[in-house]
């Protein structure tokens, strides 16, 4: 009998360490989402606001659900140059002004694109990375625009 209540202890330690873990992940992986509207569409976005984080983008990662994408925040007006270096699906990309609205759109950017650089036509404040398929599918046009508040 004591043996069996050992046993059951383990087991239970060890589905809360795994319970844990699992939290601590998801944490981690959405600590710095936020919630978007293209028109009368609604995003979750990963932000990217620090240059380790922009350069690193969404490389390397698993494709985004329908629903999904990556802001890139600039703390000023540039060229927000973007490149699809070590991406492993295409993307939609949208360049927004400082008023949150669309300046530029590039539609199914390939990773067999690298290490072609995209860019707008004018200065950006923030960019937005979106499966392919999705500008079209939901009507995003330039003017279109955008809502979200910035975690502080």
């Amino acid at each position: 009998m004591r043996q069996d209540t050992r046993v059951v202890k383990w087991i239970i330690i060890g589905v809360v360490f795994i319970v844990i873990v699992v939290a601590v992940g998801l944490l981690l992986r959405f600590k710095n989402s936020i919630v978007i509207r293209i028109d009368d569409k609604v995003l979750s976005v990963r932000v990217a606001d620090t240059d380790h984080e922009r350069i690193k983008g969404l490389s390397n990662t698993k494709p985004l659900a329908d629903n999904e994408g990556m802001l890139f925040v600039y703390n000023t007006a540039n060229d927000a140059s973007i490149w699809m270096k070590d991406m492993q699906y295409s993307l939609d990309i949208m360049w927004l002004d400082e008023n949150k609205r669309i300046i530029e759109i590039v539609e199914n950017v390939t990773p067999e694109s690298y290490p072609k650089i995209f860019q707008p036509h004018q200065p950006a404040w923030y960019v937005i990375e979106v499966p392919a398929g999705y500008v079209e599918k939901n009507k995003i046009t330039r003017g279109s625009v955008v809502t979200f508040n910035l975690p502080q």
